[in-house]
């Protein structure tokens, strides 16, 4: 008899996707992982609201009262990613809990998953705050799933 030593297949996770989402979440990886049953339970009025104790991130309300996460490690930048492409204004961050089904949270650049850190990257330029041009950023990321379908 012949004895084969036994064979391990990985396979990366779904970049997009619920699926994709699942498969992280199962994996453990460096993130923060809500899923139905968490956003259910944390009872918030604003998906803002799912950021209050989150490592790495507190909560800023804009001018007209929406509650939004704020980076406090690293570069203190966040991306935002909605369903696999990042937000814009056609493609908006989610304000109600009742539009998401799961959402990832990931503090630190150096935990975005790989299919991923092409959108943890902020645009460099001149900030009217700092009043200097800075240079492009890796920052944190978040990925808010509003569909099980998509």
């Amino acid at each position: 008899d012949i004895t084969l030593d036994t064979v391990v297949v990985k396979s990366a996770c779904p970049s997009r996707g619920y699926e994709g989402f699942a498969c992280r979440q199962r994996a453990g990886g460096g993130g923060v992982f809500l899923d139905q049953v968490a956003i259910d339970s944390a009872k918030a009025d604003q998906v803002g609201d799912l950021f209050f104790g989150q490592e790495g991130f507190r909560v800023a309300v804009s001018r007209d009262g929406i509650k939004y996460p704020v980076a406090t490690t690293g570069w203190k930048c966040v991306v935002t990613i909605v369903d696999g492409v990042k937000s814009t204004l056609t493609n908006p961050i989610p304000i109600r809990p009742t539009e998401i089904v799961a959402v990832e949270i990931y503090e630190k650049d150096e935990d975005v998953p790989k299919a991923y850190q092409q959108f943890s990257w902020r645009d460099g330029g001149y900030s009217v705050m700092l009043k200097r041009t800075v240079p492009p950023l890796r920052c944190g990321l978040v990925v808010y799933w509003t569909s099980k379908e998509r």
